[in-house]
């Protein structure tokens, strides 16, 4: 399998903490929520970057089996691969980067709310 792959499921939960921030008005703060959503967001840039790079770049990451080491080629610099390689830097620093920081914040905020 390609080492990448871990990122597609990275994206769909990056799109699922974006809807859950969004509807979480009155629940937690403002400032939490939109933090939340731009992590969210980092994290789908990062999923998308697999499937954006196998349909404009080189289909052979999304092959499975996954291709031997013999037949991988070094693609040519395409603007294409340029720019989505900027966007997986973005979206990791957006995203991958930060979400320990919101993790910590929101359960922080958790454990200080009063049950009763």
């Amino acid at each position: 399998m390609s080492d990448e792959y871990y990122m597609i499921p990275q994206g769909m939960f990056g799109v699922w903490l974006i809807v859950i921030n969004w509807q979480l008005t009155g629940i937690l703060s403002r400032g939490i929520r939109w933090f939340g959503i731009i992590v969210g967001l980092g994290l789908a840039l990062v999923g998308i970057f697999n499937i954006g790079y196998a349909i404009l770049v080189d289909p052979i990451g999304l092959r499975i089996p996954a291709a031997p080491i013999k037949e991988l080629e070094i693609p040519v610099e395409t603007t294409a691969n340029i720019i989505l390689h900027n966007i997986l830097i973005i979206g990791s620093f957006m995203g991958v980067l930060t979400l320990p920081i919101w993790t910590i914040i929101l359960g922080r905020k958790l454990l200080r709310v009063k049950v009763g």
